[in-house]
């Protein structure tokens, strides 16, 4: 399984996710337009779903090593972590089948994995297009 690199540097194992429901939400790149658009409505996402109640972990992951990330975060005010696929690079995004090699980035990609460790829900937006966080919020309240 993954490790990543939270933007505080602190290893996050993705195996002690097995067994627990969870989006992962894969950017190309920290400080561009869309992402930072897209990192925004995930932020306003992520609150809203915990004052619901819901407790799927949503994991934000870039292609950025951790500095970088700590910056984005810190410059856009979320709250939302932030995980670095950094190195080996793009690891999890290669795993995937989200990993762009053209650019040496993720491509824009959300995921759920469901308790049996399966994607049970994606969704692929192509280059320069934001995606709907709308939908994703929608299939984490169904799990």
């Amino acid at each position: 399984m993954t490790v990543l690199v939270s933007h505080e540097g602190a290893d996050v194992d993705l195996a002690d996710l097995a067994g627990v429901p969870h989006a992962m939400v894969l950017f190309p790149g920290a400080f561009t337009p869309t992402c930072t658009r897209e990192l925004s409505a995930l932020d306003a996402l992520w609150q809203e779903l915990g004052e619901q109640g819901v407790a799927v972990p949503v994991l934000a992951v870039a292609c950025d090593a951790p500095p970088v990330l700590a910056a984005w975060r810190e410059a856009e005010g979320v709250g939302v972590p932030l995980l670095s696929d950094f190195w080996p690079h793009g690891a999890l995004s290669r795993e995937l089948d989200a990993f762009d090699e053209s650019t040496g980035r993720a491509r824009r990609t959300s995921v759920v994995i469901g308790a049996d460790g399966q994607v049970a829900w994606r969704d692929d937006a192509p280059p320069g297009a934001a995606r709907d966080m709308a939908r994703l919020a929608a299939v984490l309240r169904d799990l």
